[in-house]
């Protein structure tokens, strides 16, 4: 009899080690799963953010960009109120707008390009421009909508200002610039940091599982704590 319950109590500790055993996988399974997805909601906001951020700055880069430009504009304009050389003599320059219109003080049309896709907005462009010769402000106005990086962003900035000779209003400008190659290039290096966040992704996770899991596992089995029978 006593020989019978040794062999009993052998097999319950067996049973109890494979209990150990399938409760040690489970437990490995969802630290993985929750250790990733925490990781996961960290770095994506994380992602999130920068996006956000750079985002805002290339609009702000582009806007100083544009009343740069429209500063080096007073060389421009003539005595007789017609389009001189200078900056305007630049076609490479020219091209990083979608229109450029240049309006004399007394409202005449000096110099005009306009793209296709902005002659909806000709009509508020000239007003604005004329605008901002009697109120000598700038007025900044997005338009339209098209994608970003992970949202909806504006597709173009309409910037208006007064052309100033020193302290004197010689006329004013108006530029559109797109903003849709600018988020191309950005989606573009994104795509970069997305492999990067994944690849950090699947190393800290295993990581991170590996090191619980090796702590779970320097715990003994429970024992059944029955004695012979």
């Amino acid at each position: 009899m006593r020989f019978v319950g040794i062999n009993i109590n052998r097999k319950n500790n067996k049973f109890s080690r494979g209990l150990f055993v399938l409760s040690v996988k489970g437990i490995r399974t969802g630290i993985a799963f929750n250790v990733g997805i925490v990781l996961l909601i960290g770095m994506v906001s994380i992602n999130l953010v920068t996006v956000n951020t750079i985002e805002r700055d290339l609009i702000r880069k582009e806007l100083e960009k544009a009343m740069f430009f429209i500063s080096c504009l007073s060389d421009s304009f003539g005595k007789n109120g017609v389009a001189t050389s200078g900056i305007l003599k630049n076609p490479e320059l020219i091209k990083t707008f979608s229109s450029l219109t240049l309006v004399s003080k007394n409202g005449n049309t000096i110099f005009d390009f306009t793209s296709k896709g902005d002659a909806q907005y000709k009509t508020i462009f000239m007003l604005k421009i004329k605008a901002s010769i009697r109120t000598q402000a700038v007025e900044t106005r997005f338009m339209g909508q098209t994608w970003g990086v992970y949202w909806k962003q504006p597709a173009s900035v309409m910037i208006t200002a007064p052309v100033k000779s020193g302290s004197m209003v010689v006329g004013g400008a108006g530029v559109i610039i797109p903003l849709e190659s600018a988020y191309n290039d950005l989606r573009k290096s994104q795509r970069t940091s997305i492999i990067y966040m994944c690849i950090n992704l699947l190393v800290l996770t295993a990581l991170g599982t590996y090191q619980i899991s090796t702590i779970i596992k320097r715990r003994k089995p429970p024992s059944n704590g029955n004695g012979p029978i």
